[in-house]
């Protein structure tokens, strides 16, 4: 699936969203989102809770 994924993104057929919900679907894992867009994947637990902190700080 990996390969797949990973053919599709480069021709621009699946985007950073796709492939998200391929890591929580669990077809390819974080590491490998991380190997085939160039960006570390972000939980979105993870980024509401750096949203939260961001703005306690303010």
């Amino acid at each position: 699936m990996y390969e797949r994924l990973k053919r599709l993104y480069t021709a621009g057929r699946i985007t950073i969203a796709g492939l998200k919900k391929a890591v929580i679907n669990a077809l390819i894992s974080e590491y490998e989102f991380e190997a085939i867009t160039g960006e570390p994947y972000i939980r979105e637990t993870d980024a509401s809770e750096r949203i939260e902190e961001e703005q306690a700080h303010e």
